[in-house]
């Protein structure tokens, strides 16, 4: 198991969509069971998920009003999918889509 907290740290928007997109297609070619686990707050990195493998997973962390923690695995639905032919994976976050944004 590989970790990086806020590997979009200091990092350019399209760099880290390019590198998100990079480490799961070396992930895919391994033949060992190898994971990667990340934390980013760039919407940017999305964009370079691809939610349609079910080897790649998304999880939005929220905390409810009491402070307890809710993980959640963000699946690409029928809904979700239709809506990602027309925005990218950022856009829906920022739009609200995803989850683990403050309803402010």
């Amino acid at each position: 198991m590989f970790a990086i907290d806020n590997l979009d740290q200091a990092l350019n928007p399209r760099l880290v969509t390019r590198l998100v997109s990079h480490l799961a297609g070396w992930l895919a070619k391994t033949d060992a069971e190898r994971q990667l686990l990340f934390t980013a707050h760039n919407p940017a990195v999305l964009d370079g998920l691809d939610l349609q493998d079910d080897a790649v997973r998304l999880f939005a962390v929220d905390r409810n009003s009491d402070g307890h923690t809710r993980v959640t695995r963000i699946q690409l639905t029928d809904q979700l999918a239709t809506l990602n032919a027309e925005y990218p994976l950022s856009r829906l976050w920022l739009m609200g889509h995803l989850g683990a944004v403050p309803n402010v």
